[in-house]
């Protein structure tokens, strides 16, 4: 059995000690094996206030993903992206993303492998949590195109999609194949390569190849 949260925890409100404890057992034993009474009992609470505040241990799962969704567009909506600097603008975002990544990295994890289990499930519930973050961008990067920052004959859509993909894919795969650089060394090249390919004169100085 997943061990009782740290005294340190104690703090902790019984909303907050209930998704932390929740975290840790999902991270475990996955969505399925997982039960709502062994959350409550590392969460250092009893059952029933688990269902008394979350219902169902589906929408505590869908509460946590929103935890982490929210984080990005509060950080998003506070900053000052949208000021024409489209690489200061997408560092911004890669950076926040990815630390919110890596603060919930066993979710991810986690998250991952239900969508090969539970397919349906984990594509409404990240779809709910995520589908505003990926509207901002989007929009972003359809202003860009308006200003001329960026190719436009390029889809906004799949290119949000590359960019989450390349800082997933890397937090994903660092366990497996370990590497000399860190996160943000990663960062930092992967960005340098994605708005190169933005670039308009890019786009100019393929067409003068290609004739």
């Amino acid at each position: 059995m997943t061990p009782r949260m740290s005294a340190q925890s104690s703090g902790m409100s019984t909303r907050d000690r209930l998704m932390q404890a929740a975290l840790q057992v999902f991270s475990e034993r996955g969505v399925k094996g997982a039960t709502t009474r062994e959350i409550a009992q590392v969460a250092g609470v009893n059952e029933t206030t688990l269902f008394r505040i979350f219902q169902s241990k589906e929408l505590l799962l869908k509460a946590l993903v929103e935890s982490a969704a929210q984080k990005i567009r509060e950080a998003l909506e506070s900053s000052n992206m949208g000021h024409n600097d489209l690489r200061q603008d997408l560092t911004y975002y890669a950076t926040v993303y990815q630390e919110v990544l890596y603060q919930h990295e066993p979710m991810v994890r986690m998250m991952v492998g239900e969508a090969h289990r539970q397919p349906e499930a984990a594509h409404q519930i990240a779809c709910a949590a995520w589908t505003p973050v990926r509207h901002h961008l989007i929009s972003y990067l359809d202003r860009a195109k308006e200003l001329g920052q960026v190719r436009p004959e390029l889809d906004s859509t799949q290119l949000v999609e590359m960019l989450v993909s390349m800082l997933m894919g890397f937090m994903l795969r660092r366990k497996v194949v370990p590497t000399h650089f860190t996160p943000d060394d990663y960062l930092h090249t992967a960005l340098s390569v994605f708005i190169q390919g933005l670039s308009p004169s890019q786009a100019i100085g393929h067409e003068k190849e290609m004739r």
